[in-house]
């Protein structure tokens, strides 16, 4: 395994060293002890959890083409081109259990290709809401945060962005509702078809 060529390679490395073989475990204790005091410094400040990072892959199968009624229309690839607003907030949708052990949302990693592009740029955004299981969702998702991505000259090539920010108002075991949507006020935004291929959500706590 991994770990036991490891351990070969550092005792190895004693030797070359001519380090005497009682001082093997007392160094190997100095190198951890870092490690081990971070790990309990985010005991103390994350309420006993160890903080890792999690990746949630929401593949474009996930998402429900969603009407300005906030019907769903159909699975769907197909990124949207309209504008986000009460009229027609023709968006993507997914939802989903935050596990028990949620922490934080960091970022949202969007990932397309478009089958014809000369340069463009495209723009998304994406707005979240999350609610307990006994309380309503007839309110307000969050402000959207937003970005932009060159495609490039080159068609079917995959391209991702990254949108980082504050995802606020989550808590363990809320159901989370994503929408995400094409910004058309990007500038030399593209208007061929840009096919969702995959969404990651990062953050820390989303698997269970």
């Amino acid at each position: 395994s991994s770990r036991s060529k490891s351990s070969r390679v550092r005792i190895f490395v004693y030797k070359i060293l001519n380090i005497p073989e009682e001082l093997y475990t007392p160094i190997f204790f100095f190198c951890r002890i870092v490690g081990w005091c971070a790990h309990r410094i985010e005991e103390v400040f994350a309420n006993g959890r160890i903080l890792r990072r999690d990746t949630k892959q929401l593949p474009a199968g996930a998402w429900l083409a969603t009407a300005s009624n906030g019907a769903a229309l159909s699975s769907s690839n197909y990124m949207v081109t309209y504008a986000f607003d009460t009229a027609t907030a023709e968006t993507l949708t997914v939802d989903f259990a935050l596990p028990p052990n949620f922490m934080q949302i960091t970022s949202v990693e969007i990932e397309v290709i478009s089958p014809n592009t000369d340069g463009d740029s495209v723009g998304f955004a994406i707005a979240w809401l999350g609610r307990a299981a006994d309380e309503a969702l007839n309110v307000a998702f969050s402000s959207p945060l937003s970005g932009q991505i060159d495609l490039g000259t080159t068609a079917n090539v995959r391209k991702i962005l990254t949108i980082s920010g504050t995802f606020d108002n989550l808590a363990a075991s809320d159901r989370l509702i994503l929408k995400l949507w094409r910004d058309p006020s990007v500038d030399n935004d593209v208007a061929a078809d840009v096919h969702l291929v995959d969404v990651r959500v990062n953050g820390n706590g989303l698997l269970y």
